[in-house]
């Protein structure tokens, strides 16, 4: 009986204290409350808890009173009633907008070999308001990796797709790149995360022939592709020995592997052999001059940043004439030389380093045969000449035979000569062809009656010529042989390029 009278002496005491409220502050932990506040809490290690709501039991609330506040569970924010709808902190009206967005995935690596881009998709549903969603997009990228987006602008409802590209020669790293979404006063982040991969570095600081760069790197191979990045340094002259090999070759590398070039050097196409003279025999009247080499040739996709030269091989000049070797070394015991009979001439090698047309080597010559010219080397290369002859000749003086004949009151004159110019080709430039053989003869066969006190006149006179055309020149090498791989960056004309690129 004792305890009930002191329960309810403490429910008085505090019925006593909240009715003394009405006309004053109510401080918690605070003897003086501030003089703007009706309430005043204080605590170090508490807070204050509101009433905590789902939606249905928020939208369940009767006739609630204008500033109501509580707590939703499902939105993790206080909202408060403001005559007409639920308002969230940020929101001004029951019109503002809102909504939700997601992304599919918040990493991808680009390789650069097999990808050279990675993409992320972001999908927006508007939940309150009718404003358009605005993207924007926050990003430091390098120099080489961009970005772009298929919409940056949503209504209500959709996707966007956004695509970040980096190229061979981009720097390595991880990137991140931010999407804002804006609606009205709205805003939501997310974020994305692009690693892209280095490439091998093969600099190349010293000059050398032949290069084949699946020797020379540790990825890239046959069953690992991979991006490589080849650096010629300024200076850097990469040749061919023969007009059979590429000055540079990509090699066996595995076909999804791209190898970027920073070119600022020289790859020079060997230029193609000069042709000799023919064999009398199989009616052979000059060689064909040999084709020109090609500058690069490549078995995957390729990049260039061009600063430097790439030229393919001339073409080889066609020789002219004919001959044949009678092979007296060959016969026991007598110990002659090999024996050529004939003439010919041969054409001028291409650029670079092209052989001019040669003469049988270890022979005794009778007759007439000249070399053509060898190109010089280096990118200043200047293509050889072929060699060439001029005809002059008078066959009645060459066979003995009198070019006159005394008929008592005059004479009877007689002209038989060939005269003409027979040249072998010249060899090409680079990128050009060699040039052709070619003959140009012309006969004379002429008689005429000289009477004396009256004069001559002409008996006959034919003057036949024979332009011939003899041997063809080499074909211009390549400057760039694709195989039909993908080739970017490289444009023709271009005066860094001579030659095709196919």
């Amino acid at each position: 009986m004792i305890k009930q009278c002191k329960n309810h002496g403490v429910l008085l005491s505090l019925f006593l204290a909240i009715a003394s409220t009405t006309l004053a502050q109510v401080g918690i932990n605070i003897q003086e409350p501030d003089s703007s506040a009706i309430l005043h809490l204080e605590s170090i290690d508490r807070g204050l808890l509101l009433p905590r709501l789902d939606d249905a039991q928020m939208n369940g609330i009767n006739n609630p009173a204008e500033g109501l506040v509580l707590y939703n569970t499902e939105d993790s924010l206080v909202e408060y009633w403001n005559g007409e709808c639920w308002i969230k902190p940020y929101q001004r009206t029951c019109d503002d907008c809102e909504f939700i967005m997601t992304i599919d995935q918040t990493q991808a690596v680009i390789d650069r070999a097999v990808t050279d881009s990675a993409s992320f998709t972001l999908t927006v549903e508007q939940t309150n308001g009718t404003d358009d969603i605005n993207l924007v997009i926050l990003t430091s990228l390098p120099a080489g990796v961009t970005y772009s987006a298929d919409s940056f602008l949503i209504d209500s409802f959709g996707t966007s797709t956004i695509t970040v590209t980096a190229d061979i020669f981009a720097q390595p790293g991880t990137f991140p790149v931010i999407v804002q979404a804006v609606c009205g006063q709205f805003t939501q982040f997310i974020a994305f995360t692009v690693i892209v991969e280095p490439c091998e570095l093969v600099p190349l600081n010293a000059s050398t022939d032949n290069f084949l760069l699946s020797d020379n790197v540790n990825r890239g191979l046959p069953g690992d592709p991979a991006c490589i990045i080849v650096d010629i340094a300024d200076g850097v002259e990469i040749g061919s020995t023969d007009a059979g090999q590429p000055a540079f070759n990509t090699g066996n590398l595995d076909l999804q592997s791209h190898v970027g070039f920073i070119h600022e050097g020289s790859i020079l196409g060997r230029g193609g052999n000069g042709g000799g003279v023919g064999n009398i025999i199989q009616l052979q009247f000059g060689e064909d001059g040999e084709d020109g080499g090609d500058a690069i040739n490549l078995t995957t996709r390729a990049t260039f940043d061009l600063g430097g030269e790439i030229y393919a091989g001339g073409g080889g000049g066609a020789g002219v004439g004919v001959g044949l070797t009678i092979p007296l070394s060959q016969i026991p015991i007598i110990s002659f030389p090999d024996l050529f009979l004939g003439f010919g001439f041969g054409g001028g090698g291409g650029s670079e380093s092209g052989i001019g047309g040669q003469i049988p080597s270890g022979v005794t010559v009778i007759g007439q045969l000249d070399p053509g010219q060898d190109a010089t080397a280096s990118v200043f290369s200047i293509p050889g000449d072929g060699a060439n002859f001029t005809v002059n000749l008078d066959l009645l003086n060459l066979l003995g035979i009198p070019s006159s004949i005394n008929a008592g009151i005059g004479s009877i004159n007689f002209t038989a000569a060939i005269g003409g110019q027979i040249n072998a080709g010249d060899g090409g430039s680079f990128g050009q062809a060699g040039q052709a053989s070619s003959a140009n003869v012309s006969a004379t066969l002429a008689a005429e009656l000289c009477v004396i006190f009256i004069g001559c006149t002409d008996i006959f006179n034919f003057n036949p010529t024979f332009p011939i055309g003899i041997a063809n020149g080499g074909q211009s090498g390549l400057a760039v042989r694709t195989n039909g791989n993908t080739v970017n960056n490289l444009q023709v004309p271009n005066l860094f390029i001579l030659g095709n690129i196919q």
